[in-house]
């Protein structure tokens, strides 16, 4: 059975807990602060886990921003969501310096806070795909991959890498099912639909010859500024359908695109985000992993063990669950390339 996750909502206005506790304490388990003060003393000194924090900005005596600053110099790695009005420049920039996982504006709008919550806490929304869904999902990831396909070919580049990264995750994803190791609710069509967006994750890269430079991205040189701007492309594009049967996937697809490029110590790239999926996690490793292997005349087991060691020494990379469940696919991952040759 899956853990309810459990949410502390933080604001001195009884109307916004109210409105906010009836909007989540169907799917949550839900508490509430009516001040700063009382949410450090939940935290900090009565020791309460929380799954995310929602954090009004503005509160007297101590508000949220200080919240905030002070849960993050005591290493509370929680996934923090600031309530607000407004999002201004200034709180976002006060905010960004803490790592936080994302802004909620009042007045509330019920869909956009659920889906704020469920992707940043990886919960799989409980609706049920109908076969409008499923057809029309089937038919948008076969119109992304044409043109990505024809990219690929165009400028020469090789189709098999990518194939590579979504097989492997397929495998990855099923060794998570089989080893009971909790990564999101998993069935046949939602295994299908991470591995061709990790399939994907790069097709921003058609775009990038396109697109002004974000100066924001920068970091000296004009090359790499350029194709640190891929995971915003993708996303973009994967996003251009607005369909709501494609909904589901074109989510899913677009945070990968988006994060597959991050890492958990902030250091990735393009938003320097912590809070990325567990699914963007593996098919950003799985690339990395892809890059050193295949580069080696060998593919055997050895060099599987000395590519996973080079990687696992980058303890900021991803979860050490994401690490396991690589080293738990040796076998069929080192099978695959024996057999592709």
């Amino acid at each position: 059975m899956e853990q309810i996750k459990k949410i502390l909502i933080v604001d001195d206005s009884e109307i916004d807990r109210e409105v906010l506790r009836n909007m989540l304490d169907e799917e949550f388990e839900v508490v509430e602060v009516n001040n700063g003060y009382s949410a450090l003393d939940v935290i900090l000194k009565k020791g309460e886990r929380f799954d995310a924090v929602l954090l009004d900005v503005s509160m007297p005596f101590c508000d949220g921003i200080n919240v905030l600053r002070i849960l993050r110099e005591n290493n509370m790695d929680v996934q923090i969501f600031m309530v607000t009005v407004e999002a201004t420049k200034e709180n976002i920039e006060k905010a960004s310096r803490y790592d936080i996982a994302d802004f909620i504006k009042k007045p509330f709008d019920k869909n956009e806070v659920l889906k704020r919550l469920r992707n940043k806490l990886n919960i799989e929304e409980k609706v049920k795909l109908e076969r409008a869904d499923i057809d029309e999902i089937k038919m948008y990831i076969s119109d992304l991959e044409y043109i990505y396909e024809r990219y690929l070919t165009i400028t020469g580049q090789d189709k098999k890498k990518d194939a590579r990264r979504a097989y492997f995750m397929k495998v990855m994803l099923n060794k998570a099912l089989e080893r009971k190791i909790e990564i999101g609710k998993l069935d046949g069509f939602q295994i299908e639909m991470i591995c061709k967006a990790t399939y994907l994750c790069n097709i921003g890269n058609m775009l990038l010859q396109k697109m002004p430079v974000d100066t924001s991205l920068k970091d000296g040189n004009k090359e790499n500024d350029i194709y640190r701007q891929h995971p915003v492309a993708g996303a973009h594009l994967v996003r251009l359908n607005h369909s709501r049967y494609c909904r589901r996937f074109v989510d899913l697809c677009s945070e990968i695109c988006l994060h597959h490029h991050e890492r958990l110590d902030g250091k990735g790239f393009p938003h320097g985000s912590r809070n990325n999926s567990i699914y963007a996690q593996i098919c950003g490793l799985l690339e990395k992993f892809e890059e050193l292997f295949s580069g080696h005349s060998k593919h055997d087991a050895a060099q599987f063990d000395s590519v996973i060691d080079q990687l696992e020494s980058d303890s900021g990379f991803v979860d050490s669950k994401v690490f396991l469940l690589l080293k738990e696919s040796k076998s069929e991952i080192v099978q695959y390339y024996y057999s592709d040759k």
